[in-house]
């Protein structure tokens, strides 16, 4: 399957390095942002989503990524004494953020096997999630289907999405953490327009969230 449309359920996994989730980091912040690197691809800006910059100062040795790259992470940092903008990073965890794909483009049946909501939220550039799902020991794909715009007799529109969740005939033994962001920069969005993302869950099964842009 085109790897564009299909996520194999590593949940938790980090980008680089490792990390220990019931550790607790003196003064750490822990948010949704994107990450760039540097030439060397070495961890070189952190971007928050809501619009702070911050230089990565300092970060484990082996964490070594494509040059000149944006990816969009969990982090875990802390500021270089008050009012700094640079930064030590402790752990950065991937984040699955593709640009949703029509139905066409699965080459499969869409699939809406369940999963249950941590958080939503959505800031300017992304609606960001963490889902539960139930796993064992097999793969799993999931994406986000772009369900087009509904535009409104005042002129407003409706991004609708879909998540696809393809679970494998899984057994569901044990819940793990899945972090996604849908990249709402790729869309021409203007305030007064909604979006939409619609999901199969455990506890009431379909449903429909919808945030104000």
């Amino acid at each position: 399957m085109n790897r564009l449309v299909t996520f194999f359920l590593l949940l938790c996994m980090l980008i680089l390095g490792a990390c220990k989730e019931d550790y607790v980091y003196p003064d750490a912040v822990t948010e949704f942002c994107e990450v760039k690197t540097g030439p060397n691809g070495k961890p070189a800006l952190l971007l928050t989503d809501y619009d702070q910059s911050f230089t990565i100062s300092e970060s484990p040795e082996d964490y070594q990524l494509k040059a000149d790259t944006t990816y969009r992470a969990l982090s875990i940092y802390q500021r270089l004494g008050e009012g700094s903008q640079n930064i030590r990073i402790y752990s950065i965890y991937s984040v699955f953020s593709p640009i949703p794909v029509p139905a066409s483009n699965l080459g499969g049946e869409v699939k809406t096997d369940p999963v249950d909501i941590q958080s939503m939220w959505m800031s300017e550039r992304y609606l960001n999630m963490i889902l539960l799902i139930q796993v064992k020991n097999h793969r799993h794909s999931l994406n986000f289907i772009d369900q087009g715009i509904q535009i409104h007799p005042d002129g407003s529109r409706t991004l609708r999405f879909l998540l696809h969740h393809d679970r494998e005939k899984d057994y569901e033994a044990f819940t793990q953490k899945f972090y996604a962001s849908i990249p709402l920069w790729a869309y021409a969005l203007q305030k007064g327009d909604k979006v939409q993302l619609e999901l199969n869950t455990y506890k009431e099964g379909k449903i429909i969230k919808e945030f104000n842009y």
